[in-house]
């Protein structure tokens, strides 16, 4: 058998440069998962809000959600208002939602929430609407001294009033009304005015004392008044401040002012078969 060199078999084992081979590549690395998408964020609730402004802000009085088609109250109301969206105020200031925070008029025990608005202290009063469209829906009273309204209320709604007192209250005797506000607007949206008239019925000996009687009335062109709101035995009057078509059906909402000697309420009040259904209420004191 014929031998092979020593130096030939060597250079056959390690090729023909004299060097082991490189190693195979790495395989590469698998990318990374791209990242989940950021869930998006709901679109705020859609719907219209009455609101009071005070120097706390402004404050939730009632609200028509169109999710659900409800009327609510409170926070759910302020949802309707994100920071950045534009608020119509009362006094004529225009305003934007910049935040939110927590408030207690005196003599209430529970803060409630409230929306904070880049507005002067002074712009302040009154109440507020969200959106700011909405302004075009709400119809204000003029005021006039409860003075001034008795001494000019004609004897006929008079007797009339005092007609409806009575068929309220039997027991009340002897009644002569005091005729506090007279208001005319159109609150059922078929373009003619109503007539609401807010009366009591002091007492002869003591004007201190409690009245006998406190009602609201919607007064038609003849028949006997409809009562939509008393209370006997009270300091409570009615005033009402405007009217307002917060759900969008037509028929205006009653914007109430319900006050003693010390203390007030406002709210948002509909038409029921037995008088007025409280839908939204703000009370201070």
């Amino acid at each position: 058998m014929r031998s092979v060199p020593l130096a030939l078999l060597v250079s056959s084992l390690v090729g023909c440069g004299g060097e082991a081979p490189p190693p195979p590549p790495a395989p590469a690395p698998a990318p990374a998962p791209a990242p989940a998408p950021e869930p998006e964020a709901p679109p705020p609730p859609t719907g219209r809000a009455l609101l009071v402004a005070s120097e706390f802000g402004l404050s939730p009085l009632a609200c028509y959600l169109d999710a659900g088609q409800r009327f609510a109250g409170g926070a759910d109301c302020l949802d309707l208002a994100p920071v950045g969206t534009d608020v119509w105020l009362m006094s004529g200031a225009a305003a934007k939602v910049v935040s939110r925070a927590v408030a207690a008029c005196p003599g209430v025990t529970s803060p409630e929430p409230t929306l904070v608005i880049d507005a002067p202290a002074e712009a302040l009063r009154g109440d507020a609407v969200v959106p700011a469209s909405l302004k075009d829906g709400l119809v204000y009273v003029t005021p006039t001294p409860p003075a001034e309204v008795d001494r000019d209320a004609p004897k006929e709604l008079r007797a009339r009033i005092a007609e409806a007192m009575a068929a309220a209250a039997p027991g009340l005797g002897a009644i002569k009304p005091r005729i506090d506000q007279r208001a005319s607007l159109d609150l059922d949206g078929d373009g003619s005015p109503d007539e609401i008239v807010a009366a009591v019925v002091p007492d002869p000996k003591d004007e201190e004392a409690n009245f006998r009687f406190s009602g609201l009335f919607l007064v038609p062109p003849a028949g006997v008044p409809v009562l939509l709101r008393s209370r006997a035995d009270t300091r409570e009057r009615y005033a009402l401040l405007g009217a307002l078509d917060l759900d969008g059906d037509g028929p205006r909402e009653l914007y109430l002012n319900t006050y003693g000697d010390d203390s007030f309420s406002l709210s948002l009040e509909s038409r029921a078969p037995d008088g007025l259904k409280t839908l939204g209420r703000w009370a201070c004191g």
